[in-house]
């Protein structure tokens, strides 16, 4: 039988604690929802870690069902076959086999009973000025460089090409990973905000169910009559496309593994094909059909981007396509073979379209309407256009911050829509009513989804559920053997930078807001810097160590921002509609760094004192990182030259933008909000990156010589969501985590 310990020592019972519970190798932290083996977080959906709190709790006592049913699931009637899948997964999470029940004890005709021995330990809370818990916004849309770190808690708003938001499907589908890894969770990843500090308040009586269990799944969607599922994962970098039945979880693979990414899926009406639009990672996206149990894939269309929608009748394909030459989207309609392609709608500038939806009766799409706010950042609405073409209508005059997935109720008198209002606050399941828009968001879960896919008789939804994991770690010379972790948290370190003296500043939740902190390198000596309601973010710091350069909104818009090395003297550095991606350069003492002009973003630099801003790119620029002498700049852009356009990567000098070298990288090579995170070494002579080759998440360095990359770490797993090597060169400190998301159906949401 289970016993319990409490470890609590004089000096700890005089300080503001933590409780944890602590059995055989693994450790449970209530406060931030997280189950521990050996210090390594083990993936578990909400609901099941509740059961596990529950049982571990009451350690030694036999849980009757219904009373464990009432802890988990309060005032929300469920099957007993809920409670039987949660045992199956924790069983299987905590290693337990068939016969081994070293945990957990099902008592026959009762309940279970956790039969481990339990050690209660309190730990001192390191004591820190708190900021208020404001709610702000989260999300990335199209046309909008958002640079989604995975816990996607951070909005850089600015315009991007039309066609090359088609190749960033990061910024704003949330599922879709960095180079097949989700990004956001990352982005979109991301994963979110805040979610350690609320409690879940779904739905009154909906029951979600988990589908996939790989934890790699990147989105999903469900067949007219409910019974298969198809949905994209990843295994190794290479995403897949699988079909599921619902009834007996017979699994098939129906398109193999390949480098490339999944931007949409959907069933024709009577179920025997799959639509999917398709990334191949260089150029334009492209959507295929396939018979839905599996064949050779058929390309219909060309150049598109992210999403698409079948017509009712099964007759037609709406999706979107970017016009870069005119700067414009628009929504185009065309026969399912993909003959006699239309345009029905545009819209041009800093507006755009997403997530086409077809009514029930053919005759309208609706779809998520974004345009670029008054402060920096972009709001979406509802519209709804003749499917034959015609003029928009405001479906709901509610304004969102992001909109990953739409469907229409089968009785045509409201739509279902996964969004957020907020920033910090996880896409959610709305509803909107036809009749008058009134907008009413149904669950407050503390864990996000993303896209959304419903069957004909509107009573199970499909989507992807997320959750991500982030710590900072410290390796000498980027020696993956010597790692040391040197934050505990959830969402610590997704941006940082060293400074002079070896002490790192980061991005940290600590404190209950996303703000930036500083501690030594070995993660002791920790102390807030900024604690306010504003997001804080992308700190550089100067080589002298007096000044930190960092992005924040507390002036209303994401502009940047100056602070001295103890957090105090601040000073806004720019006043434009949307500035981000830093850099610094010791021999000018300036910063480099992304800004729209005329809608196009560029790269422009201004004095660390401030000062006139000086543009020195035209095209579409992003990720600068400036040489350790100052002198040179390797970034990414757009180029809207080449047929077809594509990306880029070149070196440029600081003084005039004079192009340099060109450089060019592996497609392993992740990248997340369009582009990839660059690090020159400390030397000068290359170029550092993050890299999927073999599958897992790596630091490799490019030689400028034109010899080939090699690796610079030898993680064995985990992802690697940012990296910078210290100003000596002898350490490489990366944020790393795991980013987890299956597939859920949902039921009784209404």
């Amino acid at each position: 039988m289970a016993t319990k310990e409490l470890n609590i020592s004089p000096e700890t019972a005089e300080l503001d604690s933590t409780l944890y519970y602590e059995f055989g190798p693994f450790r449970l932290d209530a406060t931030r929802r997280l189950l521990l083996r050996e210090g390594r977080a083990v993936p578990l959906t909400h609901k099941a870690f509740e059961t596990l709190a529950v049982l571990v709790q009451n350690g030694g006592r036999i849980i009757e069902k219904d009373e464990l049913m009432r802890e988990v699931w309060p005032d929300t009637f469920v099957e007993e076959g809920s409670l039987a899948r949660n045992i199956s997964v924790l069983r299987k999470a905590l290693g337990e086999g068939p016969s081994d029940h070293q945990y957990i004890e099902t008592i026959p005709k009762r309940g279970y009973r956790f039969v481990a021995r339990v050690r209660e330990v309190l730990e001192p809370v390191e004591q820190a000025a708190a900021p208020p818990n404001t709610i702000g916004r989260e999300v990335g849309e199209p046309l909008k460089e958002t640079s989604l770190s995975p816990d996607a808690g951070f909005y850089r708003p600015v315009s991007a090409p039309p066609v090359a938001a088609q190749r960033k499907a990061g910024n704003y589908i949330p599922w879709l990973v960095a180079a097949a890894v989700v990004i956001a969770v990352l982005a979109y990843v991301a994963i979110q905000m805040n979610r350690s500090e609320r409690q879940s308040v779904p739905g009154e009586s909906m029951k979600v169910a988990r589908f996939t269990t790989t934890s790699k799944t990147l989105d999903g969607a469900i067949s007219p009559d409910g019974k298969y599922v198809v949905y994209a994962t990843v295994e190794e970098g290479k995403q897949s496309l699988w079909v599921k039945q619902v009834a007996t979880s017979s699994n098939v693979q129906i398109v193999p593994p390949g480098d490339v990414t999944y931007q949409g899926l959907a069933f024709s009406p009577d179920g025997n094909y799959i639509y999917f639009n398709l990334w191949d990672r260089k150029s334009v996206g492209a959507i295929y059909q396939v018979p839905a149990l599996g064949g050779i894939p058929n390309k219909i269309i060309t150049d598109v981007m992210p999403s698409l929608a079948i017509s009712p009748d099964g007759r037609k394909i709406v999706f979107i396509r970017g016009l870069a030459a005119e700067k414009a989207q628009a929504l185009m309609v065309a026969n399912i073979d993909g003959s006699d392609i239309r345009e029905i709608s545009r819209r041009g500038g800093t507006k755009w379209y997403l997530q086409p939806a077809w009514s029930p009766d053919g005759k309208t799409i609706a779809c998520s309407a974004g345009s670029e706010g008054s402060q920096g950042y972009s709001t979406v609405q509802l519209i709804e256009i003749p499917a034959g073409g015609g003029e928009e209508r405001l479906i709901s005059q509610q304004k969102w911050l992001g909109v990953s997935g739409i469907a229409w109720l089968k009785d045509r008198s409201g739509l279902v829509l996964m969004a957020t209002d907020q920033m910090k606050i996880p896409f959610q399941i709305w509803t909107v009513s036809y009749a008058d828009g009134s907008a009413r968001k149904i669950t407050s879960d503390v864990n996000g989804y993303a896209g959304l896919s419903m069957t004909s008789s509107g009573d199970t939804l499909v989507t992807v559920q997320q959750d991500v994991i982030s710590n900072l770690w410290v390796l000498p010379a980027g020696n993956a053997a010597y790692a040391r972790k040197v934050t505990s948290g959830k969402y610590e370190g997704f941006s940082f930078a060293w400074v002079p003296g070896n002490k790192i500043v980061f991005r940290s939740w600590a404190g209950g807001n996303a703000d930036l902190w500083i501690m030594d390198q070995d993660g002791s000596n920790k102390k807030q810097l900024t604690s306010d309601a504003s997001e804080e973010t992308d700190p550089v710091v100067t080589s002298d160590g007096r000044f930190i350069i960092f992005i924040s909104n507390r002036g209303g818009s994401f502009n940047l921002w100056r602070m001295n090395i103890d957090g105090s003297d601040l000073k806004q550095l720019t006043h434009g509609p949307g500035e981000w991606a830093i850099s610094y350069s010791v021999a000018e003492n300036s910063i480099v760094y992304i800004a729209s002009d005329s809608g196009k973003q560029t790269l422009w630099k201004m004095p660390v004192d401030g000062g006139e801003p000086e543009q020195l790119t035209t095209k579409y620029s992003y990720m600068p990182s400036v040489s350790p002498d100052g002198k040179l700049i390797a970034y990414s852009y757009w180029d809207e030259n080449a047929n077809p356009q594509q990306w880029g990567r070149e070196i440029i000098s600081i003084r005039d933008g004079r192009k340099v070298q060109s450089f060019s990288l592996p497609e392993t090579a992740v990248i997340w909000s369009g582009s990839v995170l660059l690090r020159w070494t400390p030397d000068g002579r290359g170029l550092s990156y993050i890299d999927r080759a073999g599958g897992v998440s790596n630091v490799w360095t490019l030689p400028l010589d034109g010899t080939a990359a090699k690796p610079v770490t030898d993680f064995k797993d985990d992802e690697i969501f940012w990296f910078d090597w210290s100003p000596d060169g002898k350490q490489l400190a990366c944020s790393r985590g795991v980013v987890s998301s299956d597939v859920v159906l949902i039921t009784d949401f209404r």
